[in-house]
This record gives structure tokens, sequence and C-alpha cells, in this order.
């Protein structure tokens, strides 16, 4: 899909130069930040869906998983 976008002239020949000197354009550029707030986008909603989760279900632990002091301070973390 194309879209058209209005900037300072400026603005527009600073990018350019940037773009230019990193091996990009100012397409490209541009598309990243777009698929970037896309994806940020999904992060945060998938947050605030965890997040919504937890407060439904927040104290429903069946506390069934208890590790002994020794289970807990092995691995290869701590050497083993």
């Amino acid at each position: 899909m194309n879209i058209t976008l209005s900037a300072d002239e400026q603005v527009i020949e600073a990018a350019r130069t940037w773009a230019a000197e990193h091996g990009t354009s100012i397409n490209a550029l541009v598309r990243e930040y777009l698929a970037s707030l896309a994806h940020d986008a999904e992060v945060e909603q998938a947050a605030e869906d965890f997040a919504a989760n937890a407060r439904v279900h927040a104290g429903n632990s069946s506390g069934q998983g208890s590790f002994s002091r020794g289970e807990l301070y092995t691995g290869s973390r701590f050497g083993d």
C-alpha cells in the first residue's frame, strides 16, 4: 500500500541524508517505524490481557508445587 506524507523540507533532507549514511531509505525507515508501532501495540495488548487474566485468577494457585531448599539451589545456575 502506498501512502503520502507531508513534512518540512529540511526534515526530509536531514532524514534522506541520515538514511543514505546508514544504507537505507526514508521509505524503509517509515516502513520499519510503522511495523514497530504495530508490534508495540500487539505487545501492549498481550500485557493488558495477561494482567486482566492475573487479576481474575489471583489467589487460585493450587499450591501443589513445593521444593526443598536443596532442590531450589541445584542446577546449572549453581555449578551442579
